[in-house]
């Protein structure tokens, strides 16, 4: 069955994040929220097809999912810990 690259995204969305329903403030990079740009950069290197992926793109598939966001930047997700990387 072929599979839509939002639905692809969607997937990987899933398996890289976890809720996390409080904007994390501290130092630790590793524990802090996803927001627009960072969210884009962890989904566009585990894409498969290695496409680019707008910082609009990944508003449109926070929307699509219902992903709220905490503050005018911050999404309710944090990276799971073997897929974060530094960029």
């Amino acid at each position: 069955m072929y599979m839509s690259q939002r639905e692809r995204d969607i997937e990987l969305v899933k398996e890289m994040f976890y809720f996390a329903p409080v904007v994390y403030t501290g130092r630790n990079s590793k524990l802090q929220n996803v927001f627009d740009y960072s969210g884009k950069h962890y989904i566009e290197n585990y894409r498969k097809c290695k496409s680019n992926m707008s910082a609009a793109e990944f508003r449109d598939l926070m929307s699509h999912m219902e992903i709220e966001k905490l503050t005018t930047n911050y999404y309710a997700l944090r990276v799971r810990k073997n897929y974060y990387f530094e960029w």
